[in-house]
This record gives C-alpha cells, sequence and structure tokens, in this order.
C-alpha cells in the first residue's frame, strides 16, 4: 500500500477533483487539495490487491479516527504506516479551520470501507446509498467549503452523482477483471436477461446494451435535478466550473450510447461538442412555472 502522496489517482467519486482550483479563492484551496488527497488515499487502500481485508479495515479505520482526535502520538495497529495519518489531520485541519463538520470524511472512509468488502449492489436503491456516502459527501464537504447556500445541496450532489455513476458505467469491464466488482445493480442486469451467476462481459451484446442505456437514462435524470446548481452558484467562474462538468457528463452519456458496451476504455467527445452543451447551460432560460405554481 502506497502512503499518502500527491501521485495517488484520484477517487473516481471525488467532486471536488472536478472543481478547477483557478475557481476557488486562495484560502480555501487548501481545503480542496485536502479533500482530494484524503478520497485518493482511502481509495488506494480499498484497491490495494496486495493488502489483506482486515488490513484494509485497520488502515481505513484509523482515518476515521483522526478525523476525530487531536494531532499527536497514537498508538496504531501493527501494519498501519504512520505517514497516512498525515492526510486524515490535514483534512481535519481544514475542516476546523472552515467549520465543516467531519462527518463528510467519515462517510467517504464508510464508503470505502464497504467498497472492498462488497462486490455486488442488488438494486439501484443500494448503489444510490453508496454513491451518497463517497460522492455526495465529497460534494456536501464542497458546497460547505466553497460557502455556497445549502439550498443548492440536492443540486450539487445530484451533480456528483452523475459523474460518479457514469465513471462507473464506463469502468465495468475495469472493475470486474481487476477488483472483482460490479457496481451497476443486479437487477438491471437481470431484466436485460444477463445471467448475473455466470457473468460474462461479452457477448450478448443487445443485452449489456439495455443495461448501458439505463443507466445512461438514470444518469440523465441526475444531470436534470442538478440544473439549480448552475444559476445558483455564486461567482461567475463557478457557473462556469459548474456547467462544464454537468456538459462533460452530457456528452460523455451521447458518446457511450454510440458504442458497444462494456467498453474497453472510455469513447471520446469532442471539445466542441462539450463547450456547445456548456453554453446552453450556462445560458439556459429558467422553466417557467406551471399553472399550478403560479396561482
Amino acid at each position: 500500500m502506497s502512503d499518502a502522496q500527491p501521485s495517488l489517482p484520484s477517487a473516481p467519486e471525488d467532486f471536488s477533483v472536478l472543481v478547477p482550483p483557478r475557481v476557488v479563492e486562495a484560502p480555501r484551496q487548501p481545503g480542496l487539495a485536502a479533500l482530494r488527497d484524503f478520497a485518493a488515499l482511502c481509495r488506494s487502500i480499498a484497491d490495494d490487491p496486495a493488502l489483506p481485508p482486515h488490513l484494509k479495515t485497520a488502515c481505513l479505520g484509523q482515518l476515521e479516527k483522526a478525523l476525530h482526535h487531536d494531532e499527536g502520538y497514537q498508538a496504531l495497529p501493527h501494519g498501519v504506516p504512520p505517514s497516512i495519518m498525515m492526510t486524515a489531520f490535514k483534512l481535519r485541519r481544514e475542516s476546523d479551520r472552515w467549520k465543516i463538520p467531519a462527518v463528510y470524511g467519515r462517510r467517504i472512509v464508510q464508503a470505502y470501507k464497504q467498497d472492498f468488502a462488497r462486490t455486488r449492489y442488488r438494486d439501484w436503491s443500494e448503489l444510490l446509498s453508496y454513491l451518497r456516502f463517497s460522492a455526495g459527501s465529497s460534494a456536501q464537504f464542497t458546497l460547505e467549503l466553497l460557502g455556497l447556500d445549502k439550498s443548492l445541496s440536492p443540486s450539487l450532489e445530484a451533480l456528483a452523482l452523475a459523474h460518479a455513476l457514469l465513471a462507473r458505467v464506463v469502468s465495468v469491464r475495469d472493475d470486474l477483471a481487476r477488483l472483482k466488482r460490479l457496481y451497476l445493480p443486479l437487477k438491471w442486469l437481470e431484466a436485460a436477461g444477463i445471467d448475473t451467476e455466470e457473468l460474462s462481459l461479452d457477448g450478448a451484446d443487445a443485452a449489456w446494451a439495455k443495461v448501458r442505456d439505463q443507466a445512461i437514462a438514470q444518469v440523465r435524470q441526475l444531470l436534470a435535478q442538478s440544473a439549480p446548481c448552475v444559476p445558483g452558484a455564486t461567482s461567475w467562474r463557478l457557473k462556469r466550473a459548474f456547467a462544464w462538468i454537468k456538459a462533460d457528463v452530457d456528452v460523455r452519456c451521447d458518446a457511450l450510447a454510440s458504442v458497444s458496451f462494456p467498453v474497453a476504455t472510455a469513447p471520446t467527445s469532442s471539445a466542441l461538442r462539450r463547450a456547445l452543451s456548456c453554453a446552453r447551460t450556462l445560458f439556459a432560460r429558467p422553466r417557467a412555472r406551471s399553472v399550478r405554481q403560479r396561482m
């Protein structure tokens, strides 16, 4: 297992990675970096094939404890490297500095504890619960760090969930081959006629296409729910950042819908299409209220 290093790949569910540091006030940027490092470390522990489950539990448990205890010497279980604690202490300091509850970091840890212990999700409700603990908690921390109105919480969380779900749809083949995990709900596969007991990624192209289409429909539903976070952002730069995230997910859905599934590599989409989608999001008129609402 690697200690907390800047070279760790970012966690797919970490919403803070999507927010460009340049759109964040300089004093708040360390808080964003602290969350990124913490989520990346948790993900690296959960995904480490060389680390036995009991050490994964021990490492993640110590990171969780560090969010609630003062810095200083702590007796660590055998096999837990002391260097990983600095990442958790850094997040604790930034959380205290901006008066952000430690619960978000704790939920991220709990999500990754579940990640290596659970390899299948029965239905959308189970997967949604996991995504809310991982991607949703990252979005809530980001919202509080940026000082956004809490009324934007549901829409920002929906944007984070849309991005995380799409990432897991694209990585189905890699997740199964490398981690022996399947994030897409088994009920989606069963409804498409796929044998979940003898699961094969090859063949049954029409059936897998149905699973892909259902996943994309769910991503688009989340994108629709995320609409208020763009006009509700406090600055033009932040509006553009949220609109670009939304546009990127939207265009990547289009690209995924046009290729065979599961994909070996993420399909590419043009920068022009993302730019056009971003512009439509930025300058979209608010939906007119219904007659019942106006009365």
